[in-house]
């Protein structure tokens, strides 16, 4: 390979202009969508929509839109402050009893605890 056909990627020189000198951040990437608090961007972290992280808006320093010929469903690319704090959330669809109503099998986990709406028979 001739070394001069090497190029530096567009994200590395816009992100990281001093290799030297890392910049206090972290970048992940998903679809972002609204949050139904105030001030606050979830970023959906698969196309199910089923698992997100919540991050205030003052933790967001930059978003790159991914393009869609590399990513057919598009997204986006958040770079958030190092020390943001952020709640991870994971809906989950429970069926033990094959459940008619799906708002009685749903549950979602909240910073790692399980949290289950379920309506089991008394005698289960």
């Amino acid at each position: 390979m001739d070394k001069g056909t090497l190029k530096e990627d567009k994200l590395v020189a816009d992100m990281l202009p001093d290799p030297a000198h890392r910049p206090d951040q972290v970048g992940i990437s998903g679809y972002l969508g609204r949050s139904t608090r105030a001030g606050h961007w979830r970023l959906y972290l698969n196309a199910q929509l089923s698992e997100y992280v919540e991050v205030a808006e003052e933790d967001i320093l930059d978003r790159k839109a991914l393009p869609e010929e590399n990513s057919p469903l598009g997204g986006s690319v958040l770079f958030l402050k190092s020390d943001a704090k952020s709640g991870r959330s994971k809906f989950v669809a429970i069926s033990p009893f094959g459940c008619a109503k799906r708002d009685k099998c749903a549950g979602h986990v909240d910073e790692g605890k399980m949290m289950l709406g379920l309506d089991l028979p008394a005698n289960a």
